[in-house]
């Protein structure tokens, strides 16, 4: 299962802010990113320039000559408030992902009837043409029928109508509502057993619980991560960061990123026949007018840069003090297991991923990984005690 990225999210956010006016041009293009984890990330885009990574970092990924416990101030952990009811989809989430997930899977059963019956058709032209005489009313009532919404016996309706309270419901209100009567049992069991395998029952609550699951995974568990890393952020206290020939080199590896980020989109820009006359300077400088100055762009760009590698300096020393905090210790054959798991591959040996990424680099990522999803794993343990202590007290 992919991870999502986690320490670069906030980053990210701010820059997809930064292109707003460009990605406007292609909000056609749906672009989804889901990486394998928030330092794998830079790895996986930016390997021409991963030997950097490693640079100034020792065999268990911390970084050389630095003392974690002479400068950094951890947050209590303990005061991390944050729970599952925060983050858990809302029953409107809940209710359009089922929805869709419904009309998809009506459409496809249609789809496969027609075909069938399509292919069970006779090839005896008097016979079929009295056939689709005899019955040409009651088939056209049929596909009517059909057409206007998904559960049996509904009938179409265009507008506004009014129920018997006096509420007004458009159309697609009326439709969420029907799909949503279609979610039973028996409509579980015929469209989604596949899906729900052995895991879930095969219930409309079942279904309900597995959507809430998927949700959670694909929508908002990224979310929690990012909180996660800015609680730590905000409430940590980092006297000096590691020295300036690490700044340094983490500055180089941020303007690399941001130039490979530039060319992708100006890439992608064109492609769709658009022009894109933006320098790299240009791209990044999301400045007004009125507070330019004297300043140019390159040398915002080159301030910026240097800020986002001491921000990201930061929050890696902050997760090493986090690592130390809760416990752990450095383990190789973790670290290997980590490697493995997201790295190699059929023409990849473990050994070839370290001397391409750097082993050093691999231990921090495992690092901050560890880390961040054992503050996760809190998150998610407290789903469901609301629930329970309410009835409790009931």
């Amino acid at each position: 299962m992919s991870i999502e990225s986690r320490l670069l999210a906030k980053k990210r956010s701010a820059q997809a802010r930064r292109k707003a006016k460009v990605k406007s041009a292609l909000e056609l293009a749906v672009i989804i990113l889901i990486p394998v984890a928030i330092l794998v990330i830079v790895l996986m885009i930016y390997r021409n320039s991963l030997p950097q990574y490693s640079r100034y970092l020792d065999k268990e990924g911390n970084f050389k000559g630095y003392s974690i416990s002479d400068n950094v101030k951890l947050a209590d952990l303990d005061a991390l408030d944050l729970t599952y009811d925060k983050y858990k989809p809302s029953d409107s989430d809940v209710d359009d992902a089922i929805v869709s997930a419904l009309k998809t899977a009506v459409e496809q059963d249609k789809a496969k009837q027609e075909a069938a019956e399509k292919a069970g058709e006779t090839t005896d032209d008097k016979t079929s043409e009295g056939s689709t005489s005899s019955n040409s009313t009651e088939t056209d009532d049929a596909d009517k029928t059909d057409a206007a919404a998904p559960s049996d016996g509904s009938t179409e309706t265009t507008g506004e109508t009014t129920d018997t309270d006096g509420d007004t419901k458009t159309d697609a209100q009326k439709e969420k509502e029907e799909y949503l009567a279609m979610l039973t049992d028996e409509n579980v069991e015929k469209y989604f057993a596949t899906t729900l395998g052995t895991t879930y029952a095969h219930t409309a609550d079942g279904y309900r619980q597995y959507t809430i699951d998927t949700l959670w995974k694909n929508n908002f568990d990224k979310n929690v991560e990012t909180d996660i890393v800015e609680y730590l952020t905000k409430n940590s206290e980092v006297k000096e960061i590691p020295p300036k020939k690490v700044v340094k080199v983490w500055t180089r590896i941020v303007a690399e990123e941001m130039e490979e980020e530039y060319e992708y989109y100006k890439s992608l820009y064109t492609s769709f026949g658009l022009n894109f006359t933006a320098s790299l300077y240009e791209y990044y400088d999301n400045r007004e007018d009125a507070d330019k100055g004297s300043k140019s762009s390159k040398e915002y760009f080159n301030e910026v840069v240097e800020s986002y590698a001491r921000s990201r300096l930061t929050e890696y020393v902050i997760l090493q003090a986090a690592f130390d905090k809760l416990g752990f210790t450095y383990s190789e054959s973790e670290v290997d297991a980590f490697i493995r798991e997201h790295f190699v591959t059929d023409s990849k040996t473990i050994d070839q991923v370290r001397d391409e990424y750097g082993s050093e680099f691999l231990a921090l990522s495992w690092k901050v990984e560890k880390v961040l999803d054992t503050l996760k794993a809190r998150v998610e343990a407290t789903k469901g005690q609301t629930a329970t202590d309410n009835a409790a007290e009931q």
